[in-house]
């Protein structure tokens, strides 16, 4: 079942000269119509032949080598499948079988590390069970897979074992499949399969690439964007520390004129208190008084003013917010817009290729046409000689007619007669042969019109196909540059929202600093005790 002949392998150059292994033994039981266990030994080194009478279990006997060297590269059994491949009969049911073989590899082409040259597989199938066993140890399918494509039994060559009806199935195979056949038997059809699979994941990466360039360019673009913002952010961090140090250095001069006014106040006040009258003290407290009065208005006032900015604020804090919506609306638009764009642009790429295609056809119908020009002149030519011939060939006729009034030429009217007809019919038989070029010459002619005509008509269509595809690569230009003139004017508009948030901050602070100050001043122009009350 597997001739690997000694001899043959002994004549081979010792370059291509591969380790052979033969079957030594076969035990089976319970497998299809072995019910009991059955032991075929030995085998001949080179050619076996099985004969039996029909339904003596010929086929079984190969269905149990084909279990176990060529039932590998399947998927795991079903139930049916185990089912159909246990013994059934009379008697009690058969409830496991198994297949076992021993291997003569005294030439080590099964790479296993055994003392023994003979090399046992077993495969036990049951109804809910498949085991493989390895010189009577449990095994895994993996490992006796791995075993045996390393010994040459490859999974992508079916044909180690050849089966019943196969040979005659490869001898009336066409061209074509038999092509197939050997690419399997070589084992070529696996690269072909790895090639396939790089190809696609080939494309997936450069889609994956196209996918990552155009994240990195919108990425360039908004740091390009953040590094202007970061300039303006550092333009007015430095503008908002120098309005500061001058806030600071204002309020440390009304502080000190605030105290050298509050001890003059003081000295005044202990000056006037030794000698002091009544007249005094109502004058001093009347423009206490009024002093109040005067400082409760204008802290009215300012708290009038502060409440209109905060409302003044709130609204514009809303007003902000909405824009800043707006403008991250804007911006995804913008976005969205890009990635169209981009579409667009691998749009435009591919009316280019197919532009180019259209031009290289139209160029190869011209070359075509312009092939087909000579060929065309030389057949009227042709034809126009062909008709010139038949008419001499008329002309010739006419006189063998006028000929034939003449007898004196001739013994005899008989003879005449007859080299007449002979003469005539050889004529006749040139007029009709001229005649049949003559029409095979036309046919030709109207043929090399019609592919002329054919050729113009796809020449015209390629050429309208060609203004059509130029059409809309000018109007997709244009919608890009409008698209792009529409980002920069956005992208102007949230620059200019920013700086209006920034200046209505800056004026909600002075607002504040302001009414503080209202409010020291007032604190500092009166007593702790009237403060109080007030």
């Amino acid at each position: 079942f597997f001739p690997i002949e000694r001899e043959a392998a002994r004549r081979r150059p010792p370059s291509v000269f591969r380790p052979t292994m033969r079957l030594l033994r076969l035990v089976m039981e319970g497998f299809k119509c072995y019910k009991d266990r059955i032991e075929l030994d030995p085998f001949s080194p080179k050619h076996n032949i099985v004969v039996g009478a029909n339904g003596s279990g010929k086929s079984n006997f190969f269905a149990a080598i084909q279990l176990v060297f060529g039932g590998l590269d399947s998927g795991p059994l079903r139930a049916e499948d185990r089912k159909a491949l246990l013994h059934e009969g009379a008697g009690a049911h058969v409830m496991n079988a198994y297949v076992e073989i021993h291997i003569d590899n005294s030439e080590g082409r099964l790479p296993i590390d055994s003392p023994s040259e003979v090399v046992i597989l077993k495969r036990s199938v049951g109804l809910k069970k498949d085991e493989y066993f390895l010189d009577r140890k449990h095994v895994t399918k993996v490992e006796i897979l791995n075993l045996l494509e390393s010994a040459g039994f490859s999974r992508s060559n079916p044909y180690n074992i050849v089966p019943q009806g196969k040979v005659n199935q490869l001898t009336v195979m066409r061209d074509e499949q038999r092509l197939d056949l050997l690419k399997q038997i070589a084992g070529t059809t696996t690269y072909d399969d790895r090639r396939r699979e790089s190809l696609a994941i080939m494309e997936e990466t450069q889609s994956r690439q196209r996918k990552v360039v155009e994240m990195l360019e919108q990425i360039e673009r908004r740091l390009k964007e953040l590094d202007a913002e970061k300039k303006e952010l550092a333009a007015y961090q430095a503008l908002d520390k120098r309005r500061k140090v001058a806030e600071y250095t204002y309020y440390d001069k009304e502080q000190r004129k605030a105290r050298e006014a509050l001890q003059k106040m003081d000295a005044q006040r202990q000056r006037d208190g030794g000698d002091s009258s009544g007249k005094a003290q109502q004058a001093r407290e009347e423009a206490a008084k009024g002093a109040v009065q005067t400082t409760e208005r204008t802290l009215a006032a300012a708290v009038s003013a502060l409440k209109v900015l905060q409302e003044s604020v709130k609204s514009l804090t809303k007003a902000h917010k909405q824009q800043l919506e707006e403008a991250a609306r804007l911006e995804m638009e913008a976005q969205q817009q890009g990635a169209d764009s981009a579409a667009r642009a691998e749009a435009e790429a591919e009316a280019r290729r197919e532009l180019a295609q259209l031009a290289a056809q139209v160029s190869q119908a011209e070359a075509e046409l312009a092939a087909l020009a000579p060929q065309h002149a030389k057949l009227s030519d042709e034809a126009a000689a062909l008709k010139a011939e038949e008419e001499r060939a008329s002309a010739k006729l006419q006189q063998l007619y006028k000929r034939e009034t003449t007898a004196s030429q001739f013994s005899s009217k008989a003879a005449r007669d007859k080299a007449l007809q002979k003469e005539a019919a050889k004529e006749r038989a040139s007029l009709e042969k001229k005649e049949k070029q003559a029409a095979a010459l036309e046919a030709q002619l109207r043929t090399d019109k019609s592919e002329a005509g054919k050729s113009e008509e796809e020449a015209q269509a390629a050429r309208a196909r060609l203004a059509e595809h130029r059409k809309r690569e000018d109007a997709a230009r244009k919608r890009v540059a409008a698209q792009r003139a529409e980002h920069s004017a956005l992208t102007d508009r949230r620059k200019g929202l920013w700086r209006k948030e920034q200046q209505l901050g800056e004026s909600t602070r002075g607002s504040v600093a302001e009414l503080d100050k209202a409010q020291r001043t007032l604190q500092q122009s009166m007593s702790r005790s009237l403060w109080e009350a007030v």
